[in-house]
C-alpha cells in the first residue's frame, strides 16, 4: 500500500511539472520540446521505481535473516551445549534497551533544546547542529554496545564453533536495536539508518578480526560520522 502511495506521489510531481512546463513553453517546438521532457521524466519515474524495489527486497531480506538468525543460531549453540553462551546473549539483549535509553538521556537535555529553539525560529544551521549532536551520540552508544558485544564473544571461537558463534554475535547486536526500532515511525530515518549503522559496524570489526587487520575502529569511527551526517539533509523540511 505504501509503495503504490509513493508511485502515485511521483506521478504527481511529474504532472504538475508537465502543467508547469506546457505553460511556460512557447513557439512552434512546443510538442518537440513536450515530448523530450515527458520521455526524461517517465525515465526518472522508472528509475525511481526500480531503486525503490531493490530497496525494498534488501529490505525484506535483512527483516528475515534477522527475524531468524536469533532463532537457528541459538538452537545451533543449544546443540553443542553452549548454554552459557545463549543466557549471556539474552541477558544482554533484554537489558540492552533500559540501559539505552538511560545514557541516552543527556543528548536529549543538549540536542532537544537546540532543535525546539532552531525549529520556532526557523534557523537551520542551529538545526543541523542539534540533530548532529543527536545523531552523532547515538551513533556512539550504539557503536560501544557493538564492539562490547562483539568483543566480549569473539574470544569464545576458540570454544565453539564458528558459524553460529558468529551468527549469535550479530542477533544480540541486532535484536534489542530492531526491539527499540519497533516504536519509531515508519518514515524515522535516523532509526533505519541506526539499524545499517550497526550492521555495517559488525561487518567492519568482523573483517578486522578475521583478517587481522587494524581498520576495524577507525573504519567504525567513520561510519559514525557518515550516518549522523545522512539524516540532516531530511531536517530542512522540518521547518
Amino acid at each position: 500500500m505504501k509503495r503504490r502511495e509513493n508511485d502515485a506521489i511521483i506521478y504527481d510531481k511529474i504532472t504538475r511539472n508537465k502543467q508547469r512546463f506546457v505553460g511556460s513553453l512557447k513557439g512552434g517546438k512546443t510538442d518537440a520540446r513536450l515530448s523530450k521532457f515527458m520521455k526524461e521524466n517517465k525515465i526518472k519515474f522508472h528509475i525511481t521505481k526500480a531503486i525503490e524495489s531493490i530497496f525494498y527486497i534488501v529490505l525484506m531480506a535483512l527483516v528475515i535473516f534477522n527475524f531468524f538468525s536469533g532463532i537457528i543460531s541459538g538452537v545451533w549453540l543449544a546443540i553443542l551445549g553452549q548454554w552459557h553462551l545463549i543466557g549471556i546473549g539474552i541477558l544482554m539483549a533484554v537489558v540492552m534497551p533500559f540501559g539505552f535509553s538511560i545514557v541516552l538521556l543527556p543528548s536529549f537535555f543538549i540536542a532537544v533544546p537546540i532543535l525546539a529553539y532552531a525549529a520556532e525560529k526557523k534557523h537551520k544551521i542551529l538545526l543541523y547542529v542539534g540533530g548532529f549532536i543527536n545523531l552523532i551520540y547515538t551513533n556512539f552508544l550504539i557503536a560501544i554496545w557493538i564492539v562490547m558485544v562483539f568483543n566480549l564473544f569473539i574470544k569464545e571461537v576458540a570454544n565453539v564453533s564458528f558459524i553460529p558463534l558468529l551468527i549469535w554475535i550479530y542477533s544480540v547486536i541486532m535484536a534489542p536495536l530492531g526491539y527499540m526500532a519497533k516504536s519509531e515511525p515508519p518514515d524515522a530515518v535516523g532509526t533505519h539508518l541506526g539499524l545499517i549503522f550497526a550492521q555495517l559496524g559488525f561487518v567492519s570489526l568482523f573483517i578486522t578480526w578475521f583478517f587481522d587487520i587494524d581498520i576495524g575502529y577507525t573504519a567504525l569511527f567513520f561510519l559514525m560520522i557518515i550516518f549522523a551526517l545522512i539524516p540532516l539533509r531530511f531536517l530542512s523540511e522540518e521547518i
